[in-house]
C-alpha cells in the first residue's frame, strides 16, 4: 500500500512530495494519515461536522476521541516489543534474517493484527529511538512495520503519562467520575512529542 501511493502521487508537485516523504520518513503520520491528508472532501467533511456542533469544545472533542480510541485499543491484546525485536523483526521482513522463529513470530504479528486481535503500540522513546537511524532505508522499512503492526497508536508521552496518573488519582480521590486509566493512555504516532 506504501509504495503504490508514493506511486499515485508520483504526479504531484516536487514540493508536496517531499514534504509527503518527510513526514512519513519520521513517522509522523499514517499512510492512511497521508491519503486522508491529501482527499479535501475529507477535509470539508471534517470542518462541516465539527460546525455542526459548535457546543463542543476543542478540549471536549480531544478527551472523546481519546476514549474511544482507548476503547479501541482495549479490545486487542497488546503487546510491547523493545527496539531490539523491532529491529529483528524488519530485518526479517526485508530478508536480512532468515530464521524460521523470527518468520514465525513476525507472520503471528501480522496475523493478529490483520484480525484486530493484537496491536503492538510503540512509546515516545521507541519513535525517538527510530530517529537515529541514519540508513534511510532501513528507517523507512522500520517506521513501514511499526505503522503496520501499531496501527498508527503509540503511548501518550511519558510526562503526559505521569501527569494523567496525578489527576486521575486527585479526581478519583475527591470523588469525581473517572474513567479508566488505561483508557487516557494511548494517543496516535502524530501526537507522540505531545500535543501542545
Amino acid at each position: 500500500m506504501f509504495r503504490s501511493f508514493w506511486r499515485m502521487s508520483a504526479s504531484r508537485s516536487s514540493f508536496f512530495n517531499s514534504i509527503l516523504y518527510d513526514l512519513k520518513i519520521l513517522n509522523l503520520i499514517s499512510c492512511h494519515q497521508l491519503i486522508l491528508l491529501v482527499n479535501t472532501q475529507n477535509i470539508q467533511d471534517s470542518f462541516d461536522c465539527h460546525r455542526a456542533m459548535p457546543e463542543v469544545s476543542l478540549s471536549e472533542y480531544v478527551r472523546c476521541r481519546k476514549i474511544e480510541l482507548g476503547e479501541w485499543v482495549m479490545t486487542r491484546r497488546r503487546i510491547y516489543l523493545d527496539k531490539c525485536f523491532w529491529i529483528c523483526l524488519r530485518d526479517t521482513r526485508i530478508g536480512r534474517i532468515n530464521d524460521p522463529v523470527a518468520h514465525k513470530l513476525l507472520d503471528g504479528f501480522l496475523r493478529g493484527v490483520c484480525q484486530d486481535r493484537l496491536i503492538c503500540p510503540i512509546s515516545d522513546v521507541l519513535f525517538l529511538e527510530l530517529l537515529k537511524q541514519t540508513d534511510l532505508q532501513t528507517r523507512l522499512a522500520t517506521a513501514e512495520l511499526i505503522d503496520e503492526l501499531s496501527r498508527g497508536v503509540t503511548l501518550i508521552p511519558h510526562q503526559e503519562r505521569v501527569a494523567a496518573e496525578i489527576t486521575h488519582f486527585l479526581y478519583a480521590q475527591s470523588g469525581y467520575t473517572v474513567h479508566d486509566l488505561e483508557l487516557l493512555t494511548w494517543s496516535k504516532v502524530s501526537y507522540i512529542l505531545g500535543i501542545q
